[in-house]
């Protein structure tokens, strides 16, 4: 409606429009991969998704601005998120671990 009325479309097209079908992707998938069973799992998914997005997000906007997608910013705070992913993979795997985890967390 604020770039139909401002007669600037361009922006949604290129920037916001990619942006929501990725948003909508994610409730998709988080809805279909969660297991209400394996908690640790879940945050597998939720963490890979979320490194996945800030690349994404952090491409479509230097697209937007430059013209060439790179990734500066994102890369960082990628890593992080991918190792505590790996971690919560590796620990989805042994069931006393992750009892014991939930148990702390009263889940």
């Amino acid at each position: 409606m604020i770039s139909y009325l401002s007669h600037s479309t361009g922006w949604f097209l290129y920037l916001v429009g990619p942006i929501i079908l990725f948003v909508t992707m994610f409730v998709y998938l988080n809805v279909y991969l969660t297991n209400k069973n394996n908690i640790l799992r879940n945050f597998y998914y939720l963490m890979t998704y979320l490194a996945s997005c800030l690349i994404l997000l952090n491409g479509l906007i230097k697209l937007y601005n430059t013209g060439i997608f790179t990734i500066t910013w994102a890369i960082y705070s990628t890593i992080v998120l991918s190792l505590f992913a790996i971690t919560c993979l590796i620990l989805s795997f042994n069931k006393k671990i992750e009892n014991e985890i939930e148990k702390r967390f009263f889940i």
